[in-house]
């Protein structure tokens, strides 16, 4: 081979190499506990220490989209505040003033409940509570659209629309982060032995103390996938869920849109949670804005390929039109970046959808700024791998924001940080918050140390991530 024909092959070779990567379109934050963090008086400043604005200088750091939640009553029958943000239509008008006025995208999460949904709870607005199904329909389509015409004759529509939050359902999956309530198993350890037996004839019987050891390293540890390999009878991560669920009589086990009605644990309940999502859907798009937003249809274990796969395969066989898949991605919770960017590759060829990663946070410190313990700790950090310092939440950003823009043939369009300002005090829930959601826990901010700026308010290295 001549020295033109060696050129030739070094050059194919370093081709091959080359990682295509692509510019993220949105580097977002969701800063819905703003207004509750105001009213306590704290104040922002900049990495220099200069007082700021911190919509204004989130903007000036290189974020260019903000989301936000709308809760549809969070106050019970006396006006007692819910607390998270107490997000309501007013709150929300008032933020995405300033989010306009800041020359941000602005991205409106309808979580159609009271409070908080996740996967482990949706629970109906008190309004709804007795409402049927057809009615259920009927109220969806108007609450979207009467905040929607308003946000618009506010001049603040939003960008783009999620049509409900964190809806899969997780019965079915093994990434499951909480089903039952440690305190109200309803069998005995012995009960479990026998229905276990019962399931699984071809396997050795296990005994109390195995159910015990899966018990307390479930709890500890909050997902499956994470306890020791130390679990006689090398039972499957499935076999392990199983103990767990027959723990409980009645394992209050998926989470459900408008809860119990849209149930996508069950075939009828997954059909009536589509309907459910297609008067979401249409709402936007019927609405009448100048401008019609992108709709967005959002699920935890961004991870967990198997689950978004069926999910949304049968959402658009349903017939559901949305336009981006949204995924939250936790490290410390749903798994690699390796993981999370295989899954976005195949879910961006499979649906030929856009996708994006509506939530992700990592912890700058262990410390705690106030009396509620925290959901980031030592066992977070064991998970994920990064430190918990300041320089270990940006490289975790920074790496993600590297996997996102290589992942997904340019389809993915990029991320946004979960309440980056969400500094000690504010609550995340009141007693009549709690009480809504059939919750209990101390008051205060469980998420100060996964914030974006210090227990003072001061400006992390994180920030600085966002310029593109």
């Amino acid at each position: 081979m001549n020295k033109r024909d060696n050129s030739i092959k070094y050059i194919f070779v370093f081709l091959l190499v080359i990682q295509v990567t692509y510019a993220l379109q949105i580097r977002g934050v969701d800063i819905s506990i703003q207004n509750e963090v105001e009213k306590t008086g704290k104040l922002f400043y900049s990495t220099s220490g200069d007082a700021v604005d911190a919509i204004n200088y989130l903007a000036q750091s290189g974020v260019n989209l903000i989301r936000l939640r709308i809760w549809n009553n969070p106050y019970d029958e006396q006006g007692n505040p819910y607390g998270g943000g107490n997000n309501n239509y007013d709150v929300v008008a008032a933020l995405a003033k300033r989010i306009k006025s800041a020359g941000l995208k602005f991205l409106l999460d309808f979580h159609y409940s009271d409070f908080w949904v996740d996967p482990e709870k949706q629970v109906k607005p008190k309004a709804w509570s007795s409402l049927s199904v057809d009615q259920l329909y009927t109220a969806i389509y108007e609450f979207t659209v009467d905040v929607l015409q308003k946000l618009e004759a506010n001049g603040t529509p939003p960008d783009y629309v999620q049509t409900g939050n964190e809806i899969n359902a997780e019965m079915h999956k093994i990434t499951i982060l909480q089903m039952i309530d440690y305190e109200d198993r309803t069998r005995t350890q012995a009960e479990v032995v026998r229905l276990f037996q019962e399931k699984y004839p071809e396997l050795p019987p296990i005994s109390q103390g195995t159910v015990s050891k899966i018990e307390k390293q479930f709890w500890k540890r909050g997902h499956v996938r994470q306890l020791k390999k130390n679990i006689p009878n090398k039972l499957s991560d499935e076999q392990k869920l199983d103990v767990m669920l027959m723990l409980e009589e009645n394992p209050h086990t998926s989470s459900r849109m408008l809860f119990p009605d849209g149930d996508d644990s069950t075939t009828a309940g997954f059909k009536l949670m589509t309907n459910f999502l297609t008067s979401a859907t249409n709402a936007v798009r019927q609405a009448g804005l100048a401008t019609t937003p992108k709709i967005i249809l959002h699920l935890a274990n961004g991870c967990d390929n198997s689950m978004y796969q069926w999910w949304f395969k049968g959402v658009v066989d349903a017939g559901v039109n949305f336009d981006i898949i949204g995924l939250s991605y936790y490290p410390y919770w749903h798994g690699t970046l390796s993981a999370l960017a295989s899954n976005l590759n195949d879910l961006a060829s499979r649906f030929q959808k856009d996708l994006l990663v509506v939530e992700t946070a990592y912890g700058f410190t262990l410390d705690n700024g106030d009396s509620c313990p925290n959901v980031f700790g030592s066992d977070q950090v064991s998970a994920a791998g990064y430190p918990a310092t300041e320089d270990g939440q940006a490289n975790f950003l920074t790496d993600l924001k590297s996997t996102l823009s290589s992942a997904g043939g340019g389809r993915v369009l990029g991320f946004v940080y979960w309440e980056p300002t969400w500094l000690p005090g504010p609550t995340w829930a009141t007693q009549q918050g709690m009480s809504y959601i059939s919750s209990s826990g101390s008051e205060g901010s469980n998420w100060d140390n996964q914030a974006l700026f210090d227990f003072f308010g001061k400006a992390l290295k994180g920030v600085t991530v966002f310029a593109n």
